[in-house]
């Protein structure tokens, strides 16, 4: 039986990672961005992943299911996804934001 919390959450998906790595893959021709830090969030169907690139913050803010989410850039037109099978050490997707697009890895730390 998976144990619920009061939102009728899986509390499997309830999780905060502070030391993550993420690598930034471009499609265009940008250099690609190896070993960033940033943090992750999972409460129960949100995902918050959180860095600075550039000397900007930068958050980004999701949904989903079982692992599979969309996020959205709110201070900007960016959207990515992120997949994680249960208990993985990674997350993966695909990400696009101001015109360029790519895929990005989060090392879970």
């Amino acid at each position: 039986m998976v144990k619920k919390n009061a939102n009728n959450d899986d509390t499997r998906f309830n999780e905060l990672f502070e030391n993550c790595k993420m690598d930034l893959l471009y499609y265009h021709d940008f250099e690609n961005e190896i070993g960033l830090s940033c943090s992750v969030r999972v409460t129960g169907q949100e995902i918050v992943v959180s860095s600075s690139l550039g000397g900007e913050k930068i958050i980004l803010r999701g949904k989903g299911i079982r692992g599979h989410y969309n996020l959205k850039y709110p201070q900007g037109d960016g959207n990515a996804t992120l997949h994680r099978f249960t208990d993985g050490k990674f997350l993966e997707g695909q990400w696009s934001w101001g015109g360029a697009r790519g895929l990005w890895i989060i090392w879970l730390g």
